[in-house]
């Protein structure tokens, strides 16, 4: 292992010991509910007021975190957004701080285990990466659409391949586009709602569905041609 990977690996196992540390530390978890979020909403609206560059910054500083240490915090947080910021400018500022938190847990899981996986996995690996290669984008985008693949697991899991980092962003940043503005847009009337449980109804998720579909049918259709030509 040369100097400069080794260093990556450390750079990225402290940050991940930090945040941690500063999650027990402020025992976070205890307090980060809907309900406390719901109780405290007119004051974090007036923090956002009186100081707005720095309040947004801290929010989005929070998202990040939440999101590479893989907390699951996402919903609430999107909700918050949605009646701090209003649904639109919501969805950006919770885009940011998705897609910087998933990047930092995929180049987390490539980083420090892809090589250990790799030497004990190596052909069963190769084919996945080559599937990826060639239709990776759609894969991403299909899984980021539909509510049913855990969030997280979705970011680890790129990161075990050979999915560039480019492709892994750009998919995140569009494929989260629609849960986000969904829970942003329920987030609007936050006081009114009584759980977010039941903010996803089945004809939400359809649709979810047919997104994520509709995202693997230029995969679909290459495989048929393939199949075809042979």
């Amino acid at each position: 292992m040369n100097l400069k990977k080794h260093n990556k690996k450390l750079m990225i196992f402290l940050v991940i010991i930090i945040c941690f540390l500063l999650f027990r530390y402020f025992n976070l978890g205890e307090y980060f509910t809907f309900e406390s979020i719901k109780g405290h909403s007119g004051e974090l609206k007036a923090y956002l007021n009186e100081n707005f560059a720095l309040f947004t910054i801290a929010f989005i500083l929070f998202y990040i975190i939440s999101a590479a240490l893989s907390v699951p915090w996402a919903t609430l947080l999107t909700m918050l957004s949605g009646f701090l910021y209003g649904t639109i400018l919501g969805v950006f500022i919770v885009n940011i701080g998705a897609t910087i938190g998933s990047l930092l847990a995929f180049w987390a899981a490539r980083y420090l285990f892809r090589d250990s996986l790799k030497s004990k996995y190596g052909d069963r690996l190769e084919k996945v990466d080559k599937e990826l290669r060639e239709n990776g984008a759609s894969y991403m985008l299909f899984s980021r659409l539909i509510p049913a693949f855990p969030f997280f697991l979705i970011n680890i899991a790129a990161g075990l391949t050979e999915m560039s980092t480019k492709r892994f962003v750009w998919t995140t940043m569009i494929g989260i586009i629609p849960g986000s503005a969904v829970y942003a847009f329920a987030g609007e009337s936050l006081n009114s709602i009584d759980s977010a449980s039941g903010i996803l109804t089945p004809q939400i998720l359809l649709a979810f569905c047919f997104l994520g579909l509709f995202a693997l049918v230029p995969t679909v259709h290459k495989k048929i041609r393939y199949k075809k030509n042979l």
